[in-house]
């Protein structure tokens, strides 16, 4: 997502950052939280380009007329698919409580998930689990299985919803920052192994984290978002080796 157009926009370029094109052309609405589907050729994100609140909307990764999911007059938001891109979860208080939901990939009847309250879900990679938090900023992550159980908390103290990245064998996040960091404006990508419940630092950065995590398929790279310029100004950066 980027606001280079004048608005923000979804945008995809190359691994390396080059060749930028502009996926969407709102020009004006709110485009929040893209994410690519399993087969790369379809993006989930939500936007308020109809009415005061948001729905979930998905469009070809190659451009063309964007699809509305959602029309309920709740706000919906937070998309992402499953693993087998049969289905996208996303958040919604269209029973008056923020649940997490999922409704098919193709369209359809949307179906609610949790029952305790829940905000901006992710599937594991093995399709066991769902995550997803309590809140948007300084909050927990919980996860309930897909095939029915109770939930369970997973880690406490994550700075955003998006400052995370759930991997085969644990959890890349970025921690709420401490009075330290806050005075220094230093942050750090940690992981928790989900065997150990073991907590590790796997990198640091000079000034905020605050617009994302992603890992490439391979594994060998992490993608995060830090401010270049406080306090406008968002730059991608690539952690090579971060095990």
């Amino acid at each position: 997502m980027s606001y280079r157009s004048g608005n923000s926009e979804v945008w995809v370029c190359n691994s390396d950052g080059s060749s930028p094109v502009q996926v969407t052309s709102f020009r004006g609405p709110e485009v929040t939280t893209p994410r690519w589907s399993p087969d790369g050729r379809r993006i989930a994100f939500d936007s308020d380009a109809v009415g005061r609140e948001f729905d979930i909307w998905v469009i070809g990764a190659d451009g063309g007329k964007p699809v509305r999911m959602t029309t309920h007059p709740a706000n919906d938001g937070n998309p992402s698919w499953s693993h087998d891109g049969r289905w996208i979860y996303f958040d919604s208080r269209r029973t008056g409580e923020q649940q997490v939901w999922k409704m098919p990939a193709d369209g359809g009847e949307a179906i609610q998930v949790t029952r305790d309250g829940g905000w901006a879900p992710i599937e594991s990679p093995d399709s066991k689990f769902l995550y997803y938090t309590k809140s948007l900023g300084n909050t927990t992550l919980w996860r309930i299985p897909l095939d029915g159980g109770q939930a369970t908390k997973v880690l406490e103290g994550l700075s955003i919803y998006i400052n995370l990245a759930i991997a085969d064998k644990g959890i890349y996040f970025v921690p709420w920052p401490d009075a330290a960091s806050l005075s220094s404006i230093r942050s750090s990508i940690e992981f928790l192994d989900l065997q150990t419940n073991q907590i590790r630092r796997v990198a640091t950065s000079e000034g905020p984290i605050d617009g994302g995590l992603a890992f490439s398929p391979d594994g060998q790279w992490m993608l995060y978002t830090k401010y270049a310029r406080l306090p406008h100004q968002l730059e991608l950066r690539l952690v090579e080796n971060f095990r």
